[in-house]
C-alpha cells in the first residue's frame, strides 16, 4: 500500500510540476511511519533534497516551511530507518552535507536522540549499544546539557533535552552508568 501524498507526488512529478515541500514532508511521514515503506519515504526525501538544492541554485532562500519540513523529514527518516546502520547513515548525511539553516543545534540533538534509541532498543545487541553509549558520550562532550533548555523547544516538540536524557538513561543503565548531577560527564552508578 502506497499513502495518498506518495500518488499525488508521482503524479505531479510525471506532469513535471513543483511540488509543495509540505506534502513532501507529510508523504515522508506516511511511508516511514505508517505504510512502513522506509524505501518509498527514501525516495520522496531525495525528491525533497532536489527542491531545495533546485532554491539553492536559484538563490532562492529557504521558506520557514522548506526548513520545517527537511528538518521533521530527516528527524523521521532517522528514527524510522529499516536497521540503526541506515538512521547513522542519515545522522551523518545531516552532519556532513547539511549547514545552517537546513542543520541546527537543536536539530542535531534530535537527530543524535533518535539514533541513540534506534542503537539502543535491543540491549541484547552489544555492538549497537556500544554505538549508542558513544553518541551519549559525544553529547555530553558537545555540552548540550549546558545550553538554555528553551533553544531545544523548537519543531513542535518537547523539550529535547529531557527526551535526550530519558533515552540515554536506558543505555547508560544497561553500562550501569549515569549523568552526573551537573550533566557535564558519565559516571559509574
Amino acid at each position: 500500500m502506497v499513502s495518498r501524498e506518495y500518488i499525488q507526488i508521482q503524479k505531479q512529478r510525471e506532469k513535471s510540476v513543483p511540488i509543495d515541500v509540505k506534502i513532501i514532508r507529510r508523504g515522508i511521514s506516511q511511508e516511514a511511519k505508517f505504510e512502513k515503506a522506509f524505501s518509498k519515504a527514501e525516495e520522496l526525501f531525495e525528491y525533497l533534497v532536489e527542491e531545495l538544492r533546485r532554491k539553492e541554485s536559484e538563490r532562492i532562500p529557504y521558506s520557514d516551511s522548506d526548513i520545517d519540513s527537511f528538518q521533521h523529514s530527516i528527524a523521521t527518516l532517522v528514527r524510522y530507518a529499516v536497521t540503526p546502520q541506515k538512521s547513522m547513515d542519515y545522522g551523518y548525511y545531516l552532519l556532513k552535507e547539511c549547514e545552517h539553516p537546513l542543520r541546527t543545534r537543536s536539530l542535531h540533538l534530535m537527530i543524535l536522540t533518535n539514533m541513540v534509541f534506534r542503537f539502543g532498543e535491543n540491549r541484547r545487541i552489544t555492538k549497537n549499544m556500544k554505538v549508542a553509549l558513544e553518541l551519549i558520550k559525544e553529547a555530553v562532550r558537545l555540552r548540550i546539557f549546558q545550553d538554555d533548555p528553551s533553544k531545544f523547544m523548537t519543531m513542535g516538540r518537547d523539550n529535547t533535552i529531557h527526551v535526550f536524557e530519558t533515552v540515554s538513561n536506558k543505555v547508560l543503565l544497561h553500562y550501569g552508568l549515569k549523568l552526573s548531577s551537573d550533566k557535564a560527564s558519565i559516571v559509574s552508578i
